[in-house]
């Protein structure tokens, strides 16, 4: 049992899971499981499982000390891209259960903040105990993550993460500018390339990050709830261009052909994947290009090394843009294929080195 005592409380060690039997379970099934002892523990703050579309539920109760007085904590459900959440919270004293409905495939539930993340309050009276059950299903990397903190302390951490986005996507748009008028002046391709990967990590950016959801409108119906189906696409075009901005910018067919097949292969390989958007499950298509994305960083990566070593020297500022990429966009793909936990340091490094 979590007790409240301080503005963020740490859920380590009182989270519980459970996986989803294949012919379902509903609310009644899950709460007796729970009863039974059939939860078992999490001992990490992180949960990362990669592409699954299994669903899981989570169990935590949460307590305030009765001499305190009630409080309003705020449950975060991160992160931004989960399909499908459902927040259940019992109250012990009335034995009524609130259903609160959130993720990336409906639309927005009034009780839920006007927030990035699956975010909801609640209030906790002294001495009282409150149960959550949380059912998880996503096509997507399924990475969970709970924070529970008070109401100063969630508006004081989502203001200074709101100023570091401010900043990454303000770096993204002069970097589009700026690539954008010398690319016009010179009428060199490999501006317009880097141009259309700056824009494909953009939209990329603001579907993991969940803004672009903020920004269509939470509330959208039909399509508009889709629009998560991007993500992997997104992912795809930007290992598209970056492929032909290497092989523009180092000149790869004539100081290392070898190397430009391994490029054309690489590009040939993600125009043909492209298709399979509309054919393969959304989980399948997304490991695919991940997969993809790993490998065709690493050899444009290779091919800069190898043209530095021959005294290219566009190579030479060319490895130390793409060492930085390759390094973070390599965790953020681990992680989304399960192989690290979820936290800012794993999904989210496509924000620190892709521009």
């Amino acid at each position: 049992m979590l007790t409240a005592e301080s503005e963020r409380s740490d859920v380590r060690g009182h989270l519980a899971e459970l996986a989803e039997p294949t012919d379902g379970l509903d609310l009644a099934g899950a709460r007796r499981l729970a009863t039974r002892g059939a939860f078992e523990p999490v001992p990490v703050a992180g949960i990362n499982r990669g592409f699954t579309e299994q669903p899981y539920w989570y169990r935590i109760s949460l307590r305030v000390p009765s001499q305190n007085v009630a409080q309003r904590r705020i449950l975060e459900v991160e992160p931004p891209w989960l399909d499908k959440v459902d927040l259940y919270l019992f109250d012990d004293a009335s034995g009524g259960v609130t259903h609160i409905r959130g993720g990336t495939r409906r639309p927005h539930d009034p009780r839920l903040l006007q927030h990035r993340m699956v975010a909801m309050p609640i209030e906790v009276e002294a001495g009282a105990t409150k149960e959550l059950l949380i059912r998880v299903q996503t096509t997507g990397p399924h990475a969970v993550a709970l924070n529970i903190e008070s109401w100063p302390a969630f508006y004081a951490r989502t203001t200074r993460q709101q100023f570091w986005y401010g900043g990454f996507y303000g770096v993204l748009g002069v970097m589009l500018v700026y690539n954008l008028i010398i690319g016009a002046w010179v009428r060199q391709r490999a501006y317009l390339y880097y141009v259309l990967y700056t824009l494909a990590v953009g939209l990329m950016a603001a579907l993991m990050l969940g803004h672009a959801r903020q920004l269509v409108g939470m509330e959208a119906p039909g399509a508009l709830l889709r629009f998560q189906d991007a993500l992997p696409v997104s992912l795809l075009f930007a290992h598209l261009f970056q492929g032909l901005f290497v092989r523009e910018l180092l000149s790869t067919r004539t100081h290392a052909p070898m190397i430009d097949r391994v490029l054309v292969l690489f590009i040939l390989v993600a125009v043909f994947t492209l298709p399979l958007f509309a054919v393969l499950p959304h989980s399948e298509f997304g490991k695919l290009v991940t997969i993809q994305n790993l490998l065709g960083s690493g050899a444009a990566l290779y091919a800069g090394v190898v043209l530095s070593r021959r005294g290219i020297r566009a190579a030479h500022f060319y490895v130390i843009a793409v060492g930085g990429m390759l390094l973070t966009t390599s965790i953020a793909q681990a992680a989304a294929l399960g192989l690290l936990p979820a936290n800012f340091f794993g999904y989210l490094q496509y924000t620190v080195g892709s521009p």
